[in-house]
């Protein structure tokens, strides 16, 4: 498996990457990461739950620090690269991400007698990095793709042209959603070359404990990513909530810019008092003892704080964006709204705090429709069916 960062680091990619690996290594599969070493205190190789990880150099490791509390490294590091000007730091992003894909390059080509098949954990350009690999390590390659901005991020780099097209021709694909196995299309990839496969989460034993006395909304993700959220949505229909139900209180659970939510609490009159911050906290605990949860992004490719939360048996609420569409009936297991509507978006919630009966009945609802279709477990056995389909097509096409 091939993924830009893995394990300290946390997020959705490497969370749906280290998921699979491991129940994979749970079936008897030899499982290898291969990433990016981006703080030079990390460990150069290392087994994390008996899967061999191994960190390949990039250039920001010579300027990143020593580990911080997020696993970000020392920005201090960076100072003299941002002083230097724009210009010099996407020179410098460029430099390190080329770094990173000859290093890997060449990681994988070593480790090729131990691999049948590469599995890109993206689809920009590290998905590239996966190509050539597969070329010279002369195995299958796999590129999932999580976001719709697909190969719109390629743009970000030279030669943004030659890796497109290289990558439609050569790789196969994995598309989280229905938006994006279009998207796929769209771009020129063939269809017989795109399999439709969704995140997994690992079903909960613990369920929501939905208490008539409790007004707790929910919200998990990372708002260093700004609007993309919808934070400001949802900040502007807490507003509207709080005159009908007093005593709701808002819960935002992550990591970001502490300093953007609070603009956005100060733009629609949202008292301290009702809203409160948690970062890097345990999701767990949150998703059981709030009341609803919801999902006010703009975009997204499919959510993995919504799969947690539906797996809790949560009543969820989520705007129309790609992933919910595919995972929510509207009115039977969650709600959907339109996209940067806090009026709906305050309708539902006040609706799910009054009606904790219904609330009840979408939490169950969720529940199962998780466990039937985007368990780990049931994501894995798609996975390992897609890796003997493309391996077998290939041999085939070798001969």
């Amino acid at each position: 498996m091939l993924t830009h960062h893995y394990f300290p680091h946390v997020g959705g990619n490497e969370g749906q990457c280290r998921l699979l690996g491991e129940e994979l290594l749970k079936r008897g599969n030899r499982v290898i990461v291969v990433t990016k070493r981006y703080l030079p205190d990390l460990p150069k190789s290392e087994r994390i739950n008996n899967i061999p990880v191994f960190r390949v150099f990039c250039l920001r490791s010579l300027f990143a620090g020593e580990t911080d509390n997020n696993n970000h490294g020392s920005k201090h590091g960076f100072f003299l690269i941002r002083l230097a000007g724009r210009a010099f730091a996407r020179m410098f992003f460029y430099a390190d991400e080329l770094t990173f894909i000859l290093a890997a390059v060449i990681k994988i080509y070593k480790l090729r007698e131990k691999i049948d098949l590469i599995h890109v954990h993206q689809a920009h350009w590290i998905a590239w990095c996966g190509v050539i690999a597969s070329k010279y390590a002369k195995r299958p390659v796999l590129l999932k793709d999580a976001t719709l901005n697909g190969f719109s991020e390629l743009k970000l780099m030279p030669f943004s042209g030659i890796m497109k097209r290289s990558i439609i021709k050569s790789g196969w694909f994995a598309a989280v959603s229905s938006d994006i196995y279009k998207n796929l299309q769209l771009a020129g990839v063939k269809r017989e070359r795109i399999f439709k496969v969704p995140n997994g989460v690992a079903v909960p034993f613990q369920l929501n404990q939905l208490k008539e006395d409790n007004n707790e909304i929910l919200f998990v993700g990372n708002f260093n990513q700004g609007k993309i959220k919808g934070l400001d949505i949802l900040l502007q229909a807490f507003a509207i909530i709080r005159k009908k139900i007093p005593e709701a209180r808002l819960i935002i659970l992550g990591k970001g810019n502490i300093h953007y939510i609070r603009q956005c609490m100060s733009s629609f009159s949202v008292p301290d008092s009702q809203v409160r911050l948690f970062f890097n906290q345990r999701s767990s605990e949150y998703y059981r003892r709030c009341s609803v949860f919801v999902l006010p992004s703009r975009s997204e490719g499919m959510s993995n704080s919504l799969l947690e939360a539906m797996s809790h048996g949560m009543a969820c609420v989520s705007t129309k964006v790609s992933g919910s569409v595919d995972m929510i009936i509207n009115g039977f297991n969650g709600i959907l709204i339109d996209i940067e509507n806090a009026e709906q978006m305050a309708n539902a919630i006040i609706l799910l705090l009054s009606d904790k009966e219904f609330s009840k009945d979408l939490g169950i609802n969720a529940r199962k429709t998780v466990i039937r279709h985007y368990g780990i477990e049931q994501v894995t056995s798609m996975y390992q069916e897609i890796y003997r389909s493309i391996t077998k097509t290939v041999t085939i096409e070798n001969d």
